[in-house]
């Protein structure tokens, strides 16, 4: 079996075996300081300039300006006062809702950041990184369907967007969906042509993966990469650590297969066939 297939073809039985018993039972499937450093790596929101002349511009409501100097002063809270007095029928509204988003993310309030990044998601619906950043949001919040959702509408605005191709894997595999999770980095991979997104996207599953030590499943997709940059030595380790939690079922027979295939060694014996 070539060697890009090794891990595809579990999650993929395995897959195949999931949707078998969702149609026999009728199973209906339905910053935090984690998020402060996903939103810095993704395209920033726009913000107004925070020059002098910016801030005594004739253009801007006075709680724009207010909140503009109160934010180069680090007084958050007024900051956040200031930008929720521009009233909506204001021209420059959706520059105080912006900056009020990144307000409310330096000040932890992940949930408040959502709620204003939906209200900027009505007016402006086909702005994808307004999607990007609420799929970035609600990860930091571990809703990692709604993350999803919103990376998908995303890629739904603009298909160019690789890098919320791999955004699509981490948060499947940070919900436990591994089966899926790898099929979405194999896509991802396919659209990456040059790599352009892979170290960020490296970057962000281990640091994944040294938050959260008990998915081990950070350590499959890590060699699954490694197998895919053809780096060997790397995807031997990721394996056996993987392998070191003693996981069972077929994704975890294909980690076996594959770990003595690298090794050059003979097939160990399947000690599992569960799930």
């Amino acid at each position: 079996m070539p060697r890009g297939l090794f891990y595809l073809a579990a999650v993929t039985s395995t897959l195949r075996n999931a949707l078998l018993v969702a149609g026999l039972f009728a199973v209906v499937v339905a910053a935090s300081i984690f998020y402060s450093r996903a939103i810095r790596q993704s395209p920033a929101i726009e913000t107004a300039e925070t020059t002098p002349a910016a801030l005594e511009s004739a253009f801007l409501h006075a709680g724009i300006q207010d909140g503009l100097r109160a934010v180069q002063d680090t007084r958050l809270e007024d900051a956040r006062t200031s930008f929720e007095s521009v009233p909506s029928s204001d021209p420059g509204y959706l520059i105080a809702r912006q900056n009020l988003v990144a307000v409310l993310v330096r000040s932890g309030d992940l949930a408040g950041a959502a709620t204003v990044l939906q209200e900027i998601a009505a007016l402006q619906p086909d702005n994808p990184s307004i999607a990007e950043h609420l799929a970035w949001a609600y990860y930091g919040l571990a809703d990692y369907e709604r993350a999803e959702l919103y990376a998908l509408r995303g890629l739904e605005i603009d298909g160019r967007l690789t890098h919320l191709r791999y955004a699509v894997g981490l948060f499947r595999l940070a919900s436990g969906r591994t089966i899926e999770a790898i099929p979405a980095y194999k896509r991802a991979m396919e659209a990456d042509t040059k790599r352009t997104h892979v170290t960020e996207a490296l970057t962000r599953l281990m640091t994944l993966g040294q938050e959260r030590p008990e998915l081990s499943a950070v350590h499959y997709t890590l060699a699954f990469f490694a197998n895919a940059l053809r780096r060997k030595e790397l995807e031997i380790q990721e394996l056996e650590k993987y392998l070191a939690a003693e996981p069972t079922g077929p994704i975890a027979d294909t980690a076996r297969a594959r770990l003595a295939e690298a090794r050059g060694t003979a097939l160990p014996a399947s000690p599992s066939s569960g799930s």
